[in-house]
């Protein structure tokens, strides 16, 4: 395994508009390749956020804590947030660009 320098930048993944089961599938095996290096998550575009997709983001992130990788969500539209308002999370479930 290569170390992981903690000052590389991490890996920008812009989320689709939809986050459907399909779109789900796809987001798993990219942030499942990313191992090396943290994750931003850009969600500026989402307009349909499923559980599914907040399930993965939430592994992503707890992945990232345990390997000492940053991870962030960056520029979340209101749907975004609001889905998650509508699934029972909010800011304290997923760190957002900003947080420490």
């Amino acid at each position: 395994m290569s170390e992981i320098a903690q000052d590389d930048p991490p890996v920008s993944v812009p989320l689709p508009e939809k986050l459907d089961y399909a779109a789900c599938c796809e987001l798993c095996e990219r942030l499942g390749a990313q191992t090396d290096a943290g994750l931003s998550i850009d969600a500026s575009l989402v307009s349909f956020l499923s559980a599914r997709a907040v399930e993965i983001l939430l592994v992503a992130q707890a992945r990232c804590a345990e390997s000492g990788l940053s991870f962030f969500v960056s520029d979340p539209s209101a749907s975004f947030i609001s889905s998650l308002a509508a699934l029972g999370l909010d800011h304290n479930d997923l760190k957002f660009e900003g947080e420490t």
